[in-house]
Protein backbone atom coordinates (compact mmCIF):
# COMPACT_ATOMS: atom_id res chain seq x y z
CA UNK A 1 0.00 0.00 0.00
CA UNK A 2 3.22 2.30 -0.07
CA UNK A 3 2.58 3.95 -3.42
CA UNK A 4 -1.74 3.77 -3.48
CA UNK A 5 -2.03 7.30 -1.89
CA UNK A 6 0.23 8.46 -4.86
CA UNK A 7 -1.34 6.38 -7.34
CA UNK A 8 -4.68 8.14 -6.18
CA UNK A 9 -3.35 11.70 -6.49
CA UNK A 10 -2.59 11.05 -9.41
CA UNK A 11 -6.39 9.79 -10.45
CA UNK A 12 -7.20 12.70 -8.74
CA UNK A 13 -5.53 15.10 -10.74
CA UNK A 14 -6.49 13.56 -13.86
CA UNK A 15 -9.59 13.62 -12.86
CA UNK A 16 -10.10 16.98 -11.89
CA UNK A 17 -8.22 18.44 -15.54
CA UNK A 18 -11.04 16.37 -17.36
CA UNK A 19 -13.57 17.73 -15.40
CA UNK A 20 -12.62 21.40 -16.26
CA UNK A 21 -12.05 20.19 -19.72
CA UNK A 22 -15.74 18.43 -20.40
CA UNK A 23 -17.32 21.38 -18.44
CA UNK A 24 -15.80 23.56 -21.63
CA UNK A 25 -17.49 20.57 -23.42
CA UNK A 26 -20.81 20.89 -21.75
CA UNK A 27 -21.05 24.48 -22.06
CA UNK A 28 -20.56 24.67 -25.64
CA UNK A 29 -22.79 22.00 -26.76
CA UNK A 30 -25.61 23.26 -24.36
CA UNK A 31 -25.30 26.11 -25.95
CA UNK A 32 -24.71 24.92 -29.54
CA UNK A 33 -27.88 23.01 -29.31
CA UNK A 34 -30.56 25.67 -27.58
CA UNK A 35 -29.07 28.29 -30.66
CA UNK A 36 -30.03 25.06 -33.14
CA UNK A 37 -33.35 24.89 -30.87
CA UNK A 38 -32.75 21.45 -31.15
CA UNK A 39 -35.22 20.35 -28.36
CA UNK A 40 -37.77 22.23 -29.99
CA UNK A 41 -37.38 20.99 -33.45
CA UNK A 42 -37.22 17.22 -32.13
CA UNK A 43 -40.78 17.71 -30.01
CA UNK A 44 -41.90 19.54 -33.15
CA UNK A 45 -41.19 16.10 -34.66
CA UNK A 46 -42.69 14.40 -32.16
CA UNK A 47 -46.02 16.20 -32.00
CA UNK A 48 -46.26 16.16 -35.80
CA UNK A 49 -46.36 12.55 -35.64
CA UNK A 50 -48.67 12.05 -32.91
CA UNK A 51 -51.45 14.00 -34.76
CA UNK A 52 -51.20 12.42 -37.59
CA UNK A 53 -51.66 9.29 -35.67
CA UNK A 54 -54.63 10.33 -33.61
CA UNK A 55 -57.30 10.50 -36.82
CA UNK A 56 -56.57 10.13 -40.40
CA UNK A 57 -58.25 13.20 -41.13
CA UNK A 58 -55.32 14.90 -39.68
CA UNK A 59 -52.10 13.85 -40.94
CA UNK A 60 -53.04 16.64 -44.02
CA UNK A 61 -52.53 18.90 -41.21
CA UNK A 62 -50.25 17.46 -38.65
CA UNK A 63 -47.31 20.15 -39.34
CA UNK A 64 -50.11 23.09 -39.07
CA UNK A 65 -51.04 22.13 -35.96
CA UNK A 66 -47.90 21.11 -34.16
CA UNK A 67 -46.62 24.39 -35.15
CA UNK A 68 -49.51 26.05 -33.31
CA UNK A 69 -49.70 24.19 -30.64
CA UNK A 70 -45.49 25.03 -29.99
CA UNK A 71 -46.38 28.65 -30.22
CA UNK A 72 -49.46 28.76 -27.99
CA UNK A 73 -49.02 31.23 -25.10
CA UNK A 74 -49.28 27.92 -22.82
CA UNK A 75 -46.48 25.89 -24.26
CA UNK A 76 -44.14 28.55 -25.86
CA UNK A 77 -40.71 29.79 -24.29
CA UNK A 78 -40.19 33.96 -23.93
CA UNK A 79 -36.50 34.61 -26.59
CA UNK A 80 -34.25 37.07 -25.08
CA UNK A 81 -36.23 39.91 -26.66
CA UNK A 82 -39.48 38.88 -24.72
CA UNK A 83 -40.71 37.46 -27.93
CA UNK A 84 -42.53 34.18 -27.83
CA UNK A 85 -41.16 31.31 -30.15
CA UNK A 86 -41.70 27.27 -30.37
CA UNK A 87 -41.86 25.73 -26.97
CA UNK A 88 -39.03 22.99 -25.95
CA UNK A 89 -41.66 21.11 -23.49
CA UNK A 90 -44.96 20.51 -23.05
CA UNK A 91 -47.04 18.20 -20.77
CA UNK A 92 -50.05 15.72 -22.01
CA UNK A 93 -52.48 17.48 -20.04
CA UNK A 94 -51.48 20.96 -21.78
CA UNK A 95 -51.48 19.20 -25.22
CA UNK A 96 -54.84 18.23 -24.72
CA UNK A 97 -56.35 21.71 -23.58
CA UNK A 98 -54.71 23.13 -26.27
CA UNK A 99 -56.28 21.08 -29.10
CA UNK A 100 -59.08 21.44 -27.90
CA UNK A 101 -58.54 25.32 -27.68
CA UNK A 102 -57.31 25.36 -31.53
CA UNK A 103 -60.64 23.20 -32.52
CA UNK A 104 -62.73 26.05 -30.90
CA UNK A 105 -60.99 29.04 -31.11
CA UNK A 106 -60.88 31.13 -34.53
CA UNK A 107 -58.13 33.80 -33.31
CA UNK A 108 -54.98 31.33 -33.33
CA UNK A 109 -54.86 31.85 -37.34
CA UNK A 110 -55.28 27.80 -37.60
CA UNK A 111 -56.91 26.94 -40.90
CA UNK A 112 -60.27 26.28 -41.29
CA UNK A 113 -59.59 22.90 -42.86
CA UNK A 114 -57.11 22.29 -40.19
CA UNK A 115 -59.86 23.15 -37.78
CA UNK A 116 -62.46 21.47 -39.21
CA UNK A 117 -60.64 18.10 -39.47
CA UNK A 118 -59.51 18.69 -36.16
CA UNK A 119 -62.78 19.19 -34.47
CA UNK A 120 -64.18 16.05 -36.44
CA UNK A 121 -61.39 14.58 -34.77
CA UNK A 122 -62.08 15.21 -30.95
CA UNK A 123 -65.95 14.85 -31.16
CA UNK A 124 -66.50 11.98 -33.45
CA UNK A 125 -68.23 10.14 -30.48
CA UNK A 126 -69.78 12.67 -28.46
CA UNK A 127 -72.39 15.65 -28.58
CA UNK A 128 -70.56 18.11 -26.46
CA UNK A 129 -68.22 20.55 -28.64
CA UNK A 130 -64.81 20.93 -28.14
CA UNK A 131 -65.37 24.56 -26.50
CA UNK A 132 -68.07 22.90 -23.87
CA UNK A 133 -65.71 20.28 -23.41
CA UNK A 134 -62.93 22.67 -22.31
CA UNK A 135 -65.02 24.39 -20.28
CA UNK A 136 -66.45 21.39 -18.10
CA UNK A 137 -62.88 20.38 -17.89
CA UNK A 138 -62.04 23.58 -16.28
CA UNK A 139 -64.91 23.03 -13.76
CA UNK A 140 -64.40 19.97 -12.67
CA UNK A 141 -60.41 20.89 -12.44
CA UNK A 142 -61.55 23.80 -10.10
CA UNK A 143 -63.48 21.14 -7.63
CA UNK A 144 -60.69 18.84 -7.57
CA UNK A 145 -58.36 22.20 -6.68
CA UNK A 146 -60.80 22.44 -3.45
CA UNK A 147 -61.28 19.14 -2.33
CA UNK A 148 -57.27 18.06 -2.62
CA UNK A 149 -55.51 21.57 -2.52
CA UNK A 150 -52.20 19.53 -1.66
CA UNK A 151 -52.42 17.80 -4.65
CA UNK A 152 -50.30 18.45 -7.54
CA UNK A 153 -51.49 20.07 -10.63
CA UNK A 154 -51.51 17.93 -13.08
CA UNK A 155 -53.68 15.61 -11.09
CA UNK A 156 -56.19 17.73 -11.02
CA UNK A 157 -56.16 18.68 -14.90
CA UNK A 158 -55.71 14.50 -15.61
CA UNK A 159 -58.39 14.11 -13.47
CA UNK A 160 -60.59 16.51 -15.18
CA UNK A 161 -59.58 15.63 -18.57
CA UNK A 162 -60.70 11.34 -17.61
CA UNK A 163 -64.19 12.48 -16.41
CA UNK A 164 -65.04 14.94 -18.94
CA UNK A 165 -63.55 14.46 -22.10
CA UNK A 166 -63.62 10.58 -22.10
CA UNK A 167 -63.83 9.95 -25.98
CA UNK A 168 -61.66 8.04 -28.04
CA UNK A 169 -59.75 10.87 -29.05
CA UNK A 170 -58.55 11.57 -25.83
CA UNK A 171 -58.36 8.08 -24.95
CA UNK A 172 -55.52 7.55 -27.68
CA UNK A 173 -53.46 10.94 -26.49
CA UNK A 174 -53.43 9.31 -22.96
CA UNK A 175 -52.29 6.44 -24.39
CA UNK A 176 -49.40 7.33 -27.17
CA UNK A 177 -48.62 10.39 -25.77
CA UNK A 178 -46.10 8.88 -22.89
CA UNK A 179 -44.69 6.53 -25.86
CA UNK A 180 -43.93 8.98 -28.00
CA UNK A 181 -42.20 11.35 -24.86
CA UNK A 182 -39.76 8.46 -24.22
CA UNK A 183 -39.06 8.48 -27.81
CA UNK A 184 -38.27 11.51 -28.37
CA UNK A 185 -36.28 11.65 -25.33
CA UNK A 186 -33.93 8.89 -27.01
CA UNK A 187 -34.03 11.19 -29.95
CA UNK A 188 -32.85 13.96 -27.94
CA UNK A 189 -30.08 11.88 -25.96
CA UNK A 190 -28.83 10.79 -29.10
CA UNK A 191 -28.72 14.30 -30.65
CA UNK A 192 -26.63 15.44 -27.76
CA UNK A 193 -24.60 13.09 -27.77
CA UNK A 194 -23.02 13.32 -31.05
CA UNK A 195 -22.99 17.35 -30.83
CA UNK A 196 -20.86 16.58 -27.43
CA UNK A 197 -18.59 14.17 -29.16
CA UNK A 198 -17.75 16.63 -32.42
CA UNK A 199 -17.56 19.93 -29.46
CA UNK A 200 -14.81 17.28 -27.21
CA UNK A 201 -12.87 16.67 -30.73
CA UNK A 202 -12.87 20.19 -31.63
CA UNK A 203 -12.13 21.31 -28.02
CA UNK A 204 -9.44 18.77 -27.67
CA UNK A 205 -7.44 19.76 -30.80
CA UNK A 206 -7.39 23.40 -29.80
CA UNK A 207 -6.41 22.85 -26.54
CA UNK A 208 -4.27 20.29 -27.59
CA UNK A 209 -4.77 18.27 -24.41
CA UNK A 210 -2.85 15.09 -24.34
CA UNK A 211 -4.04 12.54 -21.80
CA UNK A 212 -1.09 10.70 -22.29
CA UNK A 213 1.75 13.48 -21.74
CA UNK A 214 -0.78 14.34 -18.62
CA UNK A 215 -0.27 10.85 -16.95
CA UNK A 216 3.07 10.71 -17.57
CA UNK A 217 3.61 14.34 -15.91
CA UNK A 218 1.38 13.37 -13.33
CA UNK A 219 3.41 10.58 -12.50
CA UNK A 220 6.92 12.51 -12.35
CA UNK A 221 6.11 16.00 -11.23
CA UNK A 222 4.36 15.61 -7.24
CA UNK A 223 3.74 19.25 -7.31
CA UNK A 224 1.89 19.46 -10.02
CA UNK A 225 -0.32 16.53 -8.90
CA UNK A 226 -0.47 18.08 -5.20
CA UNK A 227 -1.49 21.02 -6.84
CA UNK A 228 -4.54 19.60 -8.78
CA UNK A 229 -5.32 17.69 -5.72
CA UNK A 230 -5.76 21.02 -3.42
CA UNK A 231 -7.72 22.46 -6.44
CA UNK A 232 -9.92 19.35 -6.82
CA UNK A 233 -10.76 20.11 -3.26
CA UNK A 234 -11.35 23.98 -3.00
CA UNK A 235 -13.70 24.06 -6.46
CA UNK A 236 -14.78 20.83 -6.99
CA UNK A 237 -18.62 22.20 -6.41
CA UNK A 238 -17.91 25.19 -8.50
CA UNK A 239 -16.58 23.42 -11.39
CA UNK A 240 -19.24 20.90 -11.46
CA UNK A 241 -22.20 23.04 -11.45
CA UNK A 242 -20.92 24.68 -14.73
CA UNK A 243 -23.84 25.37 -17.10
CA UNK A 244 -24.50 27.10 -20.27
CA UNK A 245 -27.51 30.06 -19.81
CA UNK A 246 -29.39 31.93 -22.03
CA UNK A 247 -26.97 34.66 -21.50
CA UNK A 248 -24.44 34.59 -24.41
CA UNK A 249 -21.87 36.96 -22.96
CA UNK A 250 -22.03 35.06 -19.81
CA UNK A 251 -21.13 32.17 -21.51
CA UNK A 252 -17.81 33.24 -22.79
CA UNK A 253 -16.66 34.17 -19.37
CA UNK A 254 -17.93 31.10 -17.97
CA UNK A 255 -15.15 29.77 -20.57
CA UNK A 256 -12.58 32.11 -20.47
CA UNK A 257 -12.38 31.10 -16.53
CA UNK A 258 -12.12 27.52 -17.30
CA UNK A 259 -10.02 27.36 -20.31
CA UNK A 260 -7.62 29.84 -17.62
CA UNK A 261 -8.38 27.01 -14.94
CA UNK A 262 -5.99 24.48 -16.92
CA UNK A 263 -3.89 27.05 -18.79
CA UNK A 264 -2.51 28.32 -15.57
CA UNK A 265 1.71 29.06 -15.43
CA UNK A 266 1.95 27.25 -12.50
CA UNK A 267 0.33 24.13 -13.96
CA UNK A 268 1.67 24.04 -17.35
CA UNK A 269 -1.06 21.43 -18.57
CA UNK A 270 -1.21 22.62 -21.87
CA UNK A 271 1.89 23.12 -24.30
CA UNK A 272 3.49 26.57 -24.70
CA UNK A 273 3.90 26.30 -28.25
CA UNK A 274 0.63 24.88 -29.08
CA UNK A 275 0.99 22.34 -31.81
CA UNK A 276 3.95 23.28 -33.27
CA UNK A 277 5.46 22.03 -29.59
CA UNK A 278 3.79 18.50 -29.42
CA UNK A 279 4.51 17.34 -33.51
CA UNK A 280 8.20 19.05 -33.41
CA UNK A 281 11.70 18.17 -32.10
CA UNK A 282 14.79 20.37 -32.09
CA UNK A 283 17.61 19.82 -34.58
CA UNK A 284 20.89 18.86 -33.43
CA UNK A 285 22.78 21.47 -33.27
CA UNK A 286 20.76 23.47 -30.76
CA UNK A 287 19.80 26.41 -31.86
CA UNK A 288 18.76 25.43 -35.46
CA UNK A 289 15.19 25.27 -36.79
CA UNK A 290 12.89 22.35 -35.00
CA UNK A 291 12.10 19.35 -37.44
CA UNK A 292 8.64 16.96 -37.55
CA UNK A 293 8.90 13.91 -35.42
CA UNK A 294 6.75 11.12 -37.09
CA UNK A 295 6.56 8.83 -33.49
CA UNK A 296 5.87 11.85 -31.42
CA UNK A 297 3.17 13.59 -33.47
CA UNK A 298 1.38 10.31 -33.96
CA UNK A 299 1.68 9.62 -30.34
CA UNK A 300 0.36 13.13 -29.53
CA UNK A 301 -2.23 12.64 -32.37
CA UNK A 302 -3.38 9.70 -29.84
CA UNK A 303 -3.48 11.07 -26.87
CA UNK A 304 -5.79 13.65 -27.79
CA UNK A 305 -8.30 11.48 -29.27
CA UNK A 306 -8.31 9.91 -25.74
CA UNK A 307 -9.13 13.55 -24.16
CA UNK A 308 -11.27 13.79 -26.90
CA UNK A 309 -13.15 10.47 -25.86
CA UNK A 310 -12.87 11.26 -22.45
CA UNK A 311 -14.09 14.66 -22.19
CA UNK A 312 -17.07 14.10 -24.27
CA UNK A 313 -18.63 11.65 -21.26
CA UNK A 314 -19.80 14.90 -20.01
CA UNK A 315 -18.92 16.59 -16.65
CA UNK A 316 -21.75 15.01 -14.63
CA UNK A 317 -19.64 11.97 -15.40
CA UNK A 318 -16.29 13.54 -14.16
CA UNK A 319 -17.62 15.30 -10.98
CA UNK A 320 -19.40 12.48 -9.83
CA UNK A 321 -15.61 10.38 -10.23
CA UNK A 322 -13.81 13.25 -8.85
CA UNK A 323 -16.23 13.14 -6.00
CA UNK A 324 -15.83 9.20 -5.19
CA UNK A 325 -12.11 9.72 -5.44
CA UNK A 326 -11.82 12.67 -2.69
CA UNK A 327 -14.20 10.84 -0.70
CA UNK A 328 -11.56 7.54 -1.12
CA UNK A 329 -8.73 9.61 -0.32
CA UNK A 330 -8.92 10.24 3.55
CA UNK A 331 -9.33 6.23 3.69
CA UNK A 332 -6.45 5.57 1.92
CA UNK A 333 -4.18 7.96 3.54
CA UNK A 334 -5.09 6.71 7.21
CA UNK A 335 -4.51 3.30 6.06
CA UNK A 336 -1.58 3.62 4.55
CA UNK A 337 -0.25 5.71 7.47
CA UNK A 338 -1.91 2.95 10.16
CA UNK A 339 0.70 0.42 7.47
CA UNK A 340 3.55 2.94 8.18
CA UNK A 341 3.20 2.88 12.03
CA UNK A 342 2.94 -0.56 11.99
CA UNK A 343 6.48 -1.26 10.02
CA UNK A 344 8.48 1.55 11.93
CA UNK A 345 6.81 -0.25 15.46
CA UNK A 346 7.89 -3.58 13.92
CA UNK A 347 11.28 -2.23 12.64
CA UNK A 348 11.72 -1.10 16.41
CA UNK A 349 10.61 -4.14 17.84
CA UNK A 350 13.26 -6.27 15.42
CA UNK A 351 16.25 -3.81 16.41
CA UNK A 352 15.55 -3.85 20.32
CA UNK A 353 15.89 -7.79 20.16
CA UNK A 354 18.58 -8.11 17.84
CA UNK A 355 20.72 -5.38 20.65
CA UNK A 356 19.54 -7.68 23.49
CA UNK A 357 21.10 -11.01 21.45
CA UNK A 358 24.00 -8.76 21.12
CA UNK A 359 24.47 -8.12 24.46
CA UNK A 360 24.22 -11.34 25.49
CA UNK A 361 26.77 -12.64 23.09
CA UNK A 362 29.15 -10.57 24.16
CA UNK A 363 28.52 -10.83 27.85
CA UNK A 364 28.93 -14.41 27.02
CA UNK A 365 31.82 -13.77 25.65
CA UNK A 366 33.80 -11.87 28.28
CA UNK A 367 32.89 -14.32 31.40
CA UNK A 368 35.47 -17.06 31.95
CA UNK A 369 34.70 -20.61 30.81
CA UNK A 370 33.68 -23.32 33.38
CA UNK A 371 37.09 -24.36 35.62
CA UNK A 372 38.50 -27.64 35.37
CA UNK A 373 38.25 -29.27 38.78
CA UNK A 374 42.14 -30.72 38.30
CA UNK A 375 43.04 -27.03 38.23
CA UNK A 376 44.19 -25.15 41.19
CA UNK A 377 44.83 -21.54 41.79
CA UNK A 378 47.73 -21.30 39.54
CA UNK A 379 46.49 -24.01 36.87
CA UNK A 380 46.66 -27.40 36.64
CA UNK A 381 50.15 -28.54 37.68
CA UNK A 382 51.90 -31.17 35.44
CA UNK A 383 53.97 -33.68 37.26
CA UNK A 384 56.96 -34.78 35.46
CA UNK A 385 57.16 -38.74 34.57
CA UNK A 386 59.97 -40.14 37.24
CA UNK A 387 59.75 -37.37 39.48
CA UNK A 388 58.99 -38.23 43.12
CA UNK A 389 56.41 -35.34 44.37
CA UNK A 390 57.54 -34.66 47.56
CA UNK A 391 61.76 -34.09 46.05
Amino acid sequence: MDNLLHYLDIMIGFAMVMLIASALVTVITQWFMSWKSYRSQILGWGIKRLIAQLSPDLANHAEEISKKVLNHPLIGDLDRKGDLKAGSTIHREDFIRVLLELAQSTTLLLSEEARDALRKAIGGDQNDTPAEILKKIQTRAMELEKQFPEAARYLWQAQAIVEKAGGHFVADVMSWFDQTSDRLTEVFTQKARLVSIVVALIVALLLPLDSIELMRRLSTDNKLTAQLVVQAQQKLDQVGTVAASSNLQKDIETLKELKAQIDQPSLAILPAGWWPEKVTKPKAPPGDKREFDWAKSLLSIFGVLISAALMSLGAPFWFDMLKNLLKLRPTVAASEEKDRKDRASTQSESIQKNMTSQTIVSAQTALPSTPDPEMGVFGKVEIAPGQDSRG
